[in-house]
């Protein structure tokens, strides 16, 4: 979405079930390979922070002037100021082989709709830090 206009059902969905800058959407953030080193880690941070879907999870301008991407030529030497894990606006599971093809078919449509989803069936492990 590129200014205050929806246009469409799909942009409406996608911001009522914003959370959280998935891995995916920031894979192209500096991705070639001269500056990847350097900055991707710290400027998808500070990405991901921004975007954050509640107000009071976004940083200060303070803190965004604080961060490491604008400190030094070397961002990737210094700590994040905060743990940003991604999160999940729907937990998907099944509990039987016989709902198996109706819970992959409510995460592909959730995918399609930008909506963020926990999906057990794409996770490698399934434990309970795994899923918070």
């Amino acid at each position: 979405i590129s200014n205050d206009n929806l246009v469409d059902a799909t942009d409406r969905t996608r911001l009522f079930t914003w959370c959280t800058v998935s891995d995916n959407e920031l894979a192209g953030v500096f991705d070639d390979e001269a500056s990847a080193g350097e900055y991707q880690g710290p400027a998808q941070h500070l990405i991901r922070w921004c975007l954050k879907g509640r107000p009071a999870e976004r940083p200060t301008v303070a803190q965004i002037l604080a961060h490491p991407l604008l400190q030094t030529d070397n961002p990737a030497t210094l700590a994040l100021p905060i743990e940003l894990p991604m999160r999940y606006t729907f937990f998907i599971s099944h509990a039987q082989g016989d709902a198996a093809s109706t819970a992959r078919s409510v995460f592909s449509m959730c995918d399609q709709l930008g909506v963020h989803c926990w999906y057990d069936m794409e996770q490698a492990e399934l434990t309970l830090e795994g899923m918070q």
